[in-house]
């Protein structure tokens, strides 16, 4: 890992007397969520405060899409004097923010970015902010448990197709997926879900990422076994995320919306969550999202918007 660059304490707008805090992953992570600036500077400080050895070791622990939020907080704030920092908006590219250095080998798309899908334009900053704290799964399914439950399907007509067409997918393979779910434990229709946002269904695909099945893997989770089957694919692509459904307590049996919700967003990445916005990954198809996406690994645009349903409204589809 190569030591972070911090500005000096002057660029970042440096609270005069301010107590430097203990600092940690967690912390860092909570300032960068914030969009505060004073919360974020103060962070920073103690950041600086650390010696190398201890710097290095707060860093990597942070999840790789908060590593990215630093990396762009920290080039805004150095470019403009630390007026500019908002997690939600279009902050400037950092140079290497795509890849974002991690100790132990590189982490898997689903935890550093989510995918790109359909998209078009919206208007700036229209998404509904959704702050939360932590990134246990514990903490996100507390993060979900409002507006999961609250949220009410908002279709557009492309979309009200699509979850025809994902309705008639499940009941034809209805089979399929509760083979699946016998074997993980897991809830069928969540997985059927995810097969539907990972690759619209398609059952010569890896679950892990949509990737064609019988061939090395090319995108990320690409360190997996080939397989030829997709109920063997879908098993251990479940099997990886094992102790996010232990501890959301999801059994193939299990109605706990926010608790699926927050599987999802952790199947997908936490670029949104750290950021303070809604997953389309999740919520996209009802009044919980509206727009702000990643339209390629490392790019995030408040203004696009996904087309694609999220989870939540593919489950109420069937």
């Amino acid at each position: 890992m190569h030591a972070t660059q911090l500005p000096p304490t002057g660029s970042t707008a440096a609270l005069t007397g301010a107590s430097t805090p203990t600092i940690d992953a967690g912390t860092l992570e909570a300032a960068l969520i914030s969009g505060d600036v004073q919360q974020l500077t103060r962070a920073l400080q103690g950041l600086r405060a650390l010696d190398e050895q201890r710097r290095l070791a707060v860093l990597d622990a942070l999840d790789p899409a908060a590593w990215q939020l630093l990396l762009e907080a920290l080039a805004a704030m150095a470019g403009q004097g630390g007026s500019a920092y908002s997690p939600g908006g279009g902050l400037p590219r950092f140079s290497g923010a795509g890849s974002c250095p991690r100790a132990g080998g590189g982490s898997p798309r689903h935890s550093t970015q989510p995918r790109a899908g359909t998209t078009t334009r919206g208007p700036t900053g229209a998404a509904p902010a959704m702050p939360g704290s932590g990134r246990t799964p514990k903490q996100l399914a507390t993060k979900h448990k409002e507006p999961a439950q609250s949220a009410q399907v908002r279709m557009s007509p492309a979309q009200q197709k699509d979850a025809a067409a994902f309705a008639r997918n499940y009941e034809q393979n209805k089979g399929r997926y509760e083979a699946v779910a016998q074997r993980t434990n897991m809830p069928p229709k969540l997985i059927a879900a995810l097969h539907w946002r990972e690759s619209t269904g398609n059952f010569g695909t890896y679950l892990h990422q949509g990737d064609p099945l019988g061939k090395p893997a090319v995108h990320v989770p690409k360190d997996i076994p080939v397989f030829h089957n997709w109920e063997d694919a879908a098993v251990h692509a479940l099997q990886q995320k094992q102790g996010h459904q232990s501890a959301l307590g999801l059994t193939k049996d299990s109605a706990d919306v926010p608790a699926m919700a927050a599987y999802a967003e952790l199947y997908n990445g936490l670029g949104y969550h750290f950021r303070g916005r809604p997953s389309p990954y999740v919520y996209s198809g009802t009044d919980r999202y509206s727009s702000g996406k990643y339209v390629a690994d490392g790019v995030y645009d408040a203004r696009t918007v996904d087309q694609q349903l999220g989870v939540l409204a593919l489950m109420k589809s069937v």
